[in-house]
């Protein structure tokens, strides 16, 4: 009897089932397509992943010491975005400049094809990391107590414009409602502000050595401690990872602005 194979999420490769890859290591657990080889019975469903498991986040190339990772996963995740989709503008132009070239009689068609290709590997891993971090959807508690507290004002709004047309004791009694939540809402408030203005002073902080990092690799290129390849990509990871700390703190930011309103 053949052994039942599974497709690893991971590498891709098929391997026999079980509760690890025998290519990668990684868990078979998630996203498993089992393909049956012998006409056997159906495999039992997968067991969901161990709760236990290390909370796996994406990686930025950013390190904010003392702040919380999910809350720095969630604000990163969503700045990378922005500029991976300048990044999907990019090379969309590039590739139908490439396609153009092609088109001409004296073209170098073996160098443009070569390029076209890798374009379009590069397109399709922007594209793998973009669903990537769209699955991030943590909610920052500064966050949240907004978005509540707005639902809660829009429900005083409403209920305000019903009062001829609800029983006395019923206004009285969703308008006491509301506002005892919006009450708890609003003592959670202030340790929520306390929280975020902390967490965008070490994302300051972390952007003052990025930026000193920088400044360091022009300095180690202009002596001549580093080649001109090794500078290019090194500067360019730096500069990135600066990208997304400053889209990072600005939407932090602005909601600590909208909170100050409130």
């Amino acid at each position: 009897m053949s052994d039942k194979l599974v497709v690893c999420s991971s590498c891709g490769e098929e391997v026999p089932e079980g509760r690890f890859c025998k290519s990668c290591g990684k868990p078979l657990h998630e996203h498993s397509d089992l393909i049956d080889f012998g006409g056997e019975e159906d495999a039992p469903p997968l067991t969901a992943p161990i709760s236990d498991e290390p909370l796996r986040l994406p990686e930025f190339g950013v390190f904010v010491k003392g702040m919380d990772e999910k809350a720095l996963c969630s604000l990163l995740a969503r700045a990378e975005i922005s500029v991976l989709d300048a990044e999907l503008d990019r090379l969309i132009e590039e590739i139908q400049a490439t396609r153009q070239a092609l088109r001409l009689e004296h073209a170098d068609k073996g160098a443009l094809a070569s390029r076209a290709e890798h374009l379009r590997e590069t397109l399709e891993a922007v594209k793998r990391r973009r669903s990537e971090l769209l699955e991030v959807r943590w909610t920052l508690r500064i966050e949240q107590i907004i978005e509540d507290l707005n639902s809660l004002e829009s429900k005083i709004s409403k209920l305000k414009e019903s009062r001829s047309s609800l029983d006395k004791e019923i206004y009285q009694e969703q308008g006491e409602r509301i506002t005892k939540k919006s009450k708890v809402l609003k003592k959670e408030f202030g340790p929520a502000k306390k929280e975020a203005r902390g967490w965008f002073k070490r994302m300051i902080k972390a952007q003052k050595e990025l930026l000193r990092e920088s400044n360091r690799l022009d300095a180690k290129h202009k002596i001549g401690d580093l080649s001109d390849r090794i500078y290019r990509e090194s500067k360019s990871k730096v500069d990135r990872s600066l990208r997304i700390l400053e889209g990072g703190l600005k939407i932090l930011g602005e909601l600590m602005k909208i909170a100050e309103k409130i």
